[in-house]
């Protein structure tokens, strides 16, 4: 049988298609991009049975928001780049600067719960990351008084696919090597043959839900650290100060916002406060009436 060939992309067509994109999932794809949504759909149309990208555009805007169609075309277009511990900053922010405070007030009864979003959270590596932080300060500091399930991470993805496997938490060996040290594997994950799972206790800490960026953060609650990391890139400015906005009404007093290594809060300078703990940097919401 003759192997089926993808059509050209139009020039309309990739419009049509990359606005369709940028309202469902916000993520802006570039004008001089339109290899990546032909590559990346070109094998939606066989499965849609269609035979143009036209075709396509037109049963996806019929198609229900959050039905089967479009959750293939977030999985196609999303980007689940990712990796353990991925940059140096996060995590010696919240060892010196963020678990030392938190501990401590949990200890001394000023709070009774750390709440913290990993917002675009991908397969999982980095909420499972942040969990293994808090568990081994604990649990390395001798914090008796401190216990893990004080500690709530919601980790969210607009990505069906990503978060299924963030979910089941088990990884095969070339996601297991990208970053984690082996002091982690063997004391955090289970080996079975060619993969390894998180362990329970580290699992538990985490909730993974599904939810995208452009959605109302009230659904979520209010967090004392947000890691929204790697993810604004994507977006158009407006998107990007908006979720600014949205974050820092999300935040509780005195809460954290971390960002990627190459990412600022430039244009939020109203709504954030830049701290620094070492050579790194993250930010705080500034006191409501000061917006």
């Amino acid at each position: 049988m003759k192997a089926r060939t993808s059509p050209e992309l139009s020039n309309d067509e990739f419009e049509l298609l990359r606005r369709l994109v940028e309202e469902r999932t916000g993520i802006l794809v570039s004008e001089r991009k339109s290899y990546l949504i032909a590559s990346r759909f070109a094998s939606l149309l066989e499965e849609e049975g269609v035979d143009t990208f036209a075709e396509l555009y037109t049963r996806a805007r019929a198609a229900a928001p959050d039905g089967p169609l479009m959750d293939r075309i977030v999985d196609a277009i999303t980007t689940n780049e990712t990796l353990w511990f991925r940059d140096d900053g996060p995590w010696h922010i919240l060892r010196t600067a963020l678990l030392p405070r938190y501990c401590a007030e949990l200890s001394q009864g000023r709070r009774n719960r750390v709440r913290i979003w990993s917002a675009a959270c991908s397969t999982g590596q980095e909420p499972y990351s942040v969990a293994m932080t808090i568990r081994e300060f604990i649990q390395d500091e001798g914090l008796v008084s401190v216990k893990t399930e004080a500690f709530e991470i919601v980790a969210t993805d607009i990505s069906p696919q990503a978060l299924e496997i963030a979910r089941r938490g088990t990884y095969d060996q070339m996601a297991a090597s990208r970053g984690l040290p082996p002091q982690y594997a063997e004391r955090f994950f289970e080996s079975s043959g060619s993969t390894i799972e998180v362990v329970p206790a580290i699992k538990s800490m985490v909730r993974f839900q599904r939810f995208n960026l452009q959605q109302s953060f009230a659904l979520l609650g209010r967090f004392d650290l947000v890691l929204c990391r790697n993810v604004l890139i994507y977006f158009s400015n407006e998107l990007k100060l908006e979720i600014f906005r949205k974050i820092a009404s999300a935040l509780c007093p005195e809460g954290a916002l971390i960002l990627g290594g190459s990412e600022s809060a430039q244009g939020a300078t109203r709504l954030f406060q830049m701290v620094r703990s070492g050579r790194h940097l993250y930010y705080t919401a500034r006191l409501e009436q000061e917006r």
